[in-house]
């Protein structure tokens, strides 16, 4: 009876099992900022990335809430990260057989990428949640979106799928004939436009400084846009997947934000493949590592 207890002990300690699917347990994961000169790059292909060492990081289906994922599409991500004493720049890797850049039509999602930061200077094993922090323990979040990055300025929309489609609108809405359908100002723009009426990020494209999203949380449903949006980002892609980097300020005066003014800072990822209906929780994800940066 013992030794049939004890294998099983340590079979559990291997993989947690949830739901019927198995969760392999990550160890953590190093990742050394490499010092360089200069103005970092956002082109992922530069010979500064190529130089950098890299460090692989293990994804797991999100099943902690809903909506879970139990077919996720990504087990690995290859993390480098560089600073140049001013700027920390962070790139990841991911296999990716498809290209997934539009979120218009119905059931099409978009490929995406997020960086998890601990707000608080905190000590290892004091971390917030890794699943988007929790009450007091704010996590900072960069969320890379392919669909931003495809929109550059001007958001693709229904037109752009959809070419031979005829649109009417609104009484009242004051149509000028000159701009697109969805650029229209009109009085009743509260009404029938909710989302740019009230700076949504996502209608307001003016408001996006990069592909990047920066955001803040701290538990499950309280994901909220920043005020100020720091961070930069540029993702390319190839038949081997995504490369995406992102360049932040080492440190900001948004008390949102995670400030590099230290050595070591807990850090996960998340991966989204648009192909595979991946979206909102549906998604990979890692726990906590950890980046350290020697300044």
């Amino acid at each position: 009876m013992r030794k049939i207890s004890l294998v099983l002990f340590l079979a559990l300690a291997v993989t947690f099992v949830f739901g019927g699917y198995e969760r392999v347990a990550a160890e953590e994961v190093s990742i050394m900022a490499a010092n360089v000169t200069g103005d970092i790059p956002l082109d992922p292909a530069h010979a500064v990335w190529k130089s950098a060492p890299v460090s692989s990081v293990s994804l797991n289906c999100q099943i902690i809430t809903a909506p879970k994922n139990t077919n996720c599409a990504t087990n690995l991500v290859v993390v480098s990260a560089v600073t140049n004493g001013k700027e920390i720049g962070i790139r990841m890797a991911w296999s990716d057989q498809s290209k997934d850049e539009l979120n218009i039509q119905h059931e099409q999602y978009r490929d995406a990428a997020a960086i998890e930061f601990a707000v608080k200077p905190v000590k290892p094993g004091d971390e917030p949640a890794y699943t988007m922090g929790n009450a007091g323990d704010m996590v900072n979040i960069w969320h890379w979106k392919s669909e931003w990055q495809k929109d550059g300025d001007r958001r693709v929309d229904m037109e752009d799928v959809y070419p031979g489609m005829s649109v009417d609108w609104y009484v009242d809405e004051q149509p000028d004939g000159k701009i697109s359908y969805h650029d229209r100002q009109g009085k009743n723009l509260g009404s029938f436009d909710p989302a740019a009426y009230s700076n949504n990020i996502f209608s307001k494209i003016d408001l996006r400084n990069s592909p990047v999203e920066d955001l803040s949380a701290e538990g499950f449903g309280s994901l909220t846009t920043q005020a100020s949006q720091d961070v930069n980002g540029y993702g390319t892609w190839d038949k081997s997947g995504w490369q995406v980097v992102f360049i932040r300020a080492l440190t900001d005066k948004d008390v949102n934000d995670v400030q590099f003014n230290g050595a070591k800072f807990p850090i996960a990822f998340a991966v989204w493949d648009g192909s595979n209906n991946e979206r909102d929780g549906l998604k990979s994800i890692s726990e906590w590592n950890y980046l350290e940066i020697k300044k």
